[in-house]
């Protein structure tokens, strides 16, 4: 495959689509944070840990934007802990699984596999415990910005950038919060992931389910391992 796919990008960059829903806020209190704030003393970033605890098993189409405006789509599922899927059409010849044991990052062209275990990633993967464990650790992360994203909608959408400490130098995240009207909960909107060159990766979900049970057959399915194998 000649188009270079990002393991950490591809993963992290997404979005999730929500119904308009606006005028509720967030209180200034909850946004302040100082240089070198813990993540885990942020109460913005407490209420983001708790949104993604939550959010047990995942199901969507996807569509991925590219740093390059083109686009990649697929099938999407995450089944925590330590299982997740990402199946591309087949014109991009990739499939990456976690089958709640090892990570498989997998050419599907020509078979070629890389391979890590989910409960011990290396460093530039560790910032896909945030999907893959229960427990979200907040205490991985650099907090960067959290601020309003000004908008035509006058929608209340908050915007939090951080940065894995084990893998600063790799780049950074932004994650788009909505905050909706009634219940003043948050819904995510959007998940940037920006690399040392500061190009973006984006992956739009489309008509997700939350909570739905998910055969664990989907995690186990992917080509036969060959003699082509490597680990991370």
């Amino acid at each position: 495959m000649k188009k270079t796919l990002g393991i950490t990008s591809l993963i992290l960059a997404f979005m999730l689509v929500s119904p308009l829903m606006s005028n509720a806020k967030i209180p200034n209190s909850e946004l302040i944070f100082k240089k070198n704030m813990p993540a885990q003393e942020n109460k913005f970033a407490l209420r983001v840990a708790k949104f993604l605890e939550n959010a047990k098993t995942i199901k969507s189409d996807f569509i991925q934007i590219n740093p390059d405006n083109s686009t990649f789509k697929g099938k999407f599922y995450l089944h925590r802990p330590y299982r997740l899927r990402f199946e591309y059409e087949p014109k991009v010849h990739y499939l990456l699984v976690a089958n709640g044991y090892v990570l498989i990052s997998i050419n599907t062209q020509d078979n070629t596999r890389v391979v890590a275990r989910v409960r011990h990633l290396p460093d530039s993967l560790s910032s896909l415990n945030i999907l893959l464990e229960n427990k979200v650790d907040l205490s991985m992360f650099k907090i960067l910005n959290i601020a309003r994203v000004p908008n035509d909608l006058k929608k209340e959408i908050i915007k939090i950038s951080f940065a894995n400490k084990k893998a600063e130098d790799l780049g950074s995240m932004e994650l788009y919060f909505e905050i909706t009207k009634n219940t003043n909960k948050l819904n995510l909107l959007e998940w940037n992931t920006i690399d040392t060159q500061n190009l973006t990766t984006k992956t739009i979900l489309v008509n997700p389910t939350y909570n739905q049970k998910i055969n664990d057959k989907i995690f186990k399915k992917y080509p036969p391992v060959h003699h082509n194998r490597s680990k991370y």
